[in-house]
């Protein structure tokens, strides 16, 4: 039964995969699109999100647990009303727990996505010399998208191919 979700899994991680590399042929590119850029980025963060739900999936799967959504929360409302304890939730749990996992760093993400892009600072900080010479530099929300996709894909992918060879050794 569990073939299902080990498809989408695998699925969504090969449109991972082709949006980075489709984001970083952008980034190379004579003429850059910052849009398209957006666009790939954000592409590349949608597909890592629907990833992680149908691992979840894929888990539901294996132990048999009816999930009314594919979500952590409802892994975890599951597996208290059963009394079960599986290493994979534990692990994931563990990681959305750790403010600096790369799991909690892609769930902010994810979340942060739909918040509007903001190009320029406020007028008041643009005033304030203090904010200009001795505040470090925030950064934005593209070059954190830069840094992690590229960390959050590789480091998914391992969590999924380490949780399927544990239990494939059963």
């Amino acid at each position: 039964m569990a073939e299902r979700f080990i498809g989408r899994v695998n699925q969504t991680l090969a449109f991972v995969r082709f949006s980075l590399e489709s984001l970083d042929q952008e980034r190379h590119a004579p003429a850059i699109k910052p849009l398209r850029l957006r666009a790939l980025r954000e592409s590349s963060l949608s597909h890592l999100h629907s990833v992680f739900r149908a691992y979840l999936g894929e888990i539901s799967e294996r132990y048999r647990l009816p999930l009314s959504e594919y979500t952590i929360a409802s892994l975890n409302i599951v597996l208290e009303r059963t009394g079960q304890v599986i290493p994979e939730a534990r692990e994931i749990n563990t990681l959305l727990e750790t403010p600096e996992s790369w799991l909690s760093e892609m769930m902010k993400a994810s979340s942060e996505i739909d918040q509007p892009i903001t190009v320029n600072p406020p007028a008041n900080e643009l005033a304030s010399e203090i904010s200009i010479t001795s505040l470090p530099t925030r950064k934005t929300f593209d070059e954190r998208l830069d840094e992690g996709l590229p960390l959050w894909y590789a480091e998914i992918s391992e969590l999924v191919q380490r949780h399927r060879s544990i239990t494939q050794e059963w």
